[in-house]
């Protein structure tokens, strides 16, 4: 099974069962990225349309998580995303 991702302007398949970064990145997507793991947040993206696993967010601030970033390294999608690059949040 597969979803649809759109990312700066493109639509990318993604399978399931693997992780966002990895199926984008093959198809020629460019997201930051360091451990792979979860760990760094380089990859730290936005989605602002679909729902990401909380398992993707672990780690994050409840701010972070509250403006809809997860770390596509350890993303496995359920479902069609549109994702933006992360953005500085500004402190309160």
């Amino acid at each position: 099974m597969t979803v649809e991702v759109t990312y700066q302007g493109k639509t990318y398949t993604c399978a399931k069962n693997r992780p966002l970064l990895f199926t984008m990145q093959e198809q020629g997507a460019v997201i930051p990225y360091s451990c792979q793991q979860g760990i760094c947040q380089s990859c730290l993206t936005k989605v602002v349309k679909g729902k990401v696993s909380a398992s993707s967010q672990i780690g994050l601030t409840d701010e972070q998580k509250k403006h809809g970033y997860f770390l596509p390294c350890v993303c496995k999608p359920e479902e069609d995303l549109d994702l933006e690059p992360a953005r500085k949040l500004s402190a309160s």
